[in-house]
C-alpha cells in the first residue's frame, strides 16, 4: 500500500469530491487506488463524481466506500456517515426525476411548427399522386365492360347462322371467334357468325389498349330438323 500522512475529509464539498480531494493531495491516481482496494476503476471514479446511479446495491457501495476510506487513511466511519447523509438527499431527488422522465414519456408533447406543417403537406400530396397514379394504372390494364345481348348461352336453333348482338365500351376492340366487328360510338355491335351442324363454340373478346382481356363464350347448338 502506498504511503502518506492520516487525511481528514472536510469542507463543504461533496464525499466525491473529498474524497478526489485526499487522493490528489497524496498525488496517487485511479489505477493505483484500482490496484490496492480491489475496487474496479470506474467504481472508483463514480464515487468521487457521486454517480452512484451506475454502481451496484447500497450493500456494495459502502463496501466500495469503506475500502477507499481505509486506503486513503481517512476514516471509514465518518465516510459512511456522509454517504448516508447525501442519499437521504440523492435518493428523493431521483425519484422525482424519474417521475417526472415516466409521465414526459407517457404524455409526448407534439409541437406544430411551420417545417413539419410543411412536410405533411408534401407527404400527403405524395401519398395522393400514389393513389391517384394507381386508380389510373388499375383504370388502364382493368379489362372492359362487355355485355352479350344475344344470343343466351347453350341455346339450340335449327340453322346455320346466328346474329351475335352485344355492348361494350367505346374505345374498345370486339372480336368473335378472332374477327374484329364494328362497335359503334355508344359501344353497341351485331354480327352475323355462320354455324356448322353440332356444337359450336363462339369466343367474344373485348379489349382495350394496354388492358386485359374480357371474354364471354357462347355454345350453340345446330340441330337441323330435316335431321331427325
Amino acid at each position: 500500500m502506498i504511503k502518506f500522512g492520516k487525511k481528514e475529509v472536510k469542507g463543504k464539498k461533496t464525499l466525491g469530491q473529498r474524497l478526489r480531494t485526499v487522493r490528489e493531495e497524496a498525488n496517487i491516481t485511479l489505477d493505483e487506488a484500482e490496484k490496492n482496494t480491489g475496487v474496479p476503476k470506474k467504481y472508483l471514479l463514480a464515487l468521487e463524481e457521486g454517480n452512484y446511479q451506475i454502481l451496484p446495491a447500497t450493500v456494495y457501495i459502502k463496501n466500495y466506500l469503506r475500502f477507499y476510506a481505509e486506503f486513503l487513511q481517512v476514516s471509514p466511519g465518518m465516510v459512511i456517515d456522509l454517504y448516508e447523509q447525501e442519499r437521504k438527499i440523492i435518493e428523493p431527488w431521483q425519484e422525482r426525476k424519474g417521475e417526472e422522465k415516466l409521465k414526459n414519456k407517457s404524455a409526448p408533447k407534439t409541437i406544430i411548427t411551420p417545417k413539419r406543417i410543411r412536410n405533411s403537406i408534401i407527404f400527403l400530396i405524395i401519398v395522393a399522386c400514389f393513389v391517384y397514379l394507381g386508380f389510373e394504372i388499375k383504370k388502364i390494364i382493368s379489362p372492359p365492360f362487355l355485355e352479350i345481348v344475344s344470343p343466351q348461352e347453350n341455346v339450340v336453333i335449327d340453322k346455320n347462322s346466328i346474329d351475335i348482338y352485344g355492348k361494350t365500351e367505346s374505345e374498345s376492340t370486339v372480336t368473335v371467334n378472332g374477327q374484329e366487328v364494328f362497335i359503334t360510338t355508344e359501344g353497341n355491335f351485331n354480327e352475323t357468325i355462320e354455324l356448322t351442324d353440332g356444337l359450336n363454340t363462339i369466343e367474344i373478346v373485348s379489349q382495350k389498349k394496354h388492358s386485359n382481356k374480357n371474354i364471354i363464350y357462347r355454345h350453340i347448338l345446330v340441330e337441323r330438323k330435316e335431321n331427325k
